[in-house]
C-alpha cells in the first residue's frame, strides 16, 4: 500500500494484497477459537450496525463472509498477483523514488525464486 499507485484497478481495497486477506483469515480463526463463531458474528454484526465510516463498514462485510475453515496459501496468492503485475511492478521500480528502495528495488520480478 506504500506503492505511489497500485499497479492496477484491480488493487482496490487492502485486502486485495495477500498477506493482508490472510490476516483476516487467521484473525477470525483465532477470534473464533478463543470466543466461539456466535459471538464473532455478534461482533462482526454490532461493528458493521456503529457504521463508523463506509471503509470500516465495508472491512467488517469482507471478514464477515470469510469461511475461515477454507485453506488459503498466501504464497500461492502472491506469486499469482506478481505474475499477473510482473510489468506495472518491474516499471514502477525504474521510478526515481523507488529505484534505490532498499527492499524493492533488489526483487528480480523474472526470477524464479523471488519469493524465497
Amino acid at each position: 500500500m506504500n506503492l505511489p499507485n497500485l499497479p492496477t484497478e484491480d488493487l482496490k481495497v487492502i485486502w486485495d494484497i495477500p498477506i493482508e486477506r490472510e490476516a483476516r483469515i487467521v484473525a477470525k480463526q483465532v477470534a473464533e477459537s478463543l470466543y466461539g463463531g456466535d459471538s464473532v458474528k455478534r461482533h462482526v454484526q454490532d461493528k458493521i450496525e456503529a457504521h463508523v465510516t463506509d471503509k470500516d463498514v465495508e472491512d467488517w462485510r469482507f471478514f464477515q463472509g470469510i469461511d475461515s475453515s477454507t485453506p488459503y496459501c498466501v504464497a500461492d496468492a502472491t506469486i499469482s498477483l506478481v505474475e499477473r503485475y510482473k510489468s506495472q511492478l518491474k516499471q514502477l521500480q525504474q521510478r526515481s523514488e523507488w529505484r534505490n528502495d532498499p527492499d524493492f528495488s533488489v526483487i528480480n520480478f523474472d526470477a524464479g525464486d523471488w519469493l524465497a
